[in-house]
């Protein structure tokens, strides 16, 4: 798994830093805690608390998150005083930043997912899955 930036599309990326900075001047600092995942690594995600210790941590298995196309990145909050991480903060103001730069919010998923973000405008998972399928067979 990366926390890189770079492991992300250049499109997303690009989204990223935008929200990143929108995030800081907000007064919310965040940090990017994950970015791509490959699909072996989705589906160990996926086996948390479902035959691996843990909890749920996905409903995603392996090719059904767009951290696997590169499309995704979670993030937590920073204590700029001590630089301490946090999973505790304001969600739902990082989410409507999100809202406002056109990046979809794991906040508004069916089991919510507050730390997710994703941006490929007008490419769907299918889409994703599909382009990665011609490649593998050409």
């Amino acid at each position: 798994m990366s926390r890189e930036l770079s492991d992300l599309h250049p499109t997303a990326r690009a989204k990223c830093t935008e929200f990143l900075n929108a995030c800081i001047a907000a007064g919310h600092p965040v940090m990017v805690v994950q970015t791509y995942r490959s699909f072996e690594e989705q589906e160990a995600l996926y086996a948390k608390g479902r035959g691996r210790p843990g909890p749920i941590v996905t409903y995603a298995r392996g090719g059904e998150s767009f951290h696997n196309y590169r499309c995704a990145w979670d993030v937590c909050f920073v204590d700029t005083k001590t630089g301490k991480l946090s999973w505790d903060g304001p969600w739902e103001s990082v989410g409507e930043i999100a809202g406002r730069l056109g990046i979809n919010w794991g906040g508004n998923f069916v089991h919510p997912d507050r730390p997710h973000f994703d941006y490929h405008p007008e490419e769907s998972l299918k889409d994703l899955k599909d382009r990665a399928y011609i490649r593998q067979i050409t």
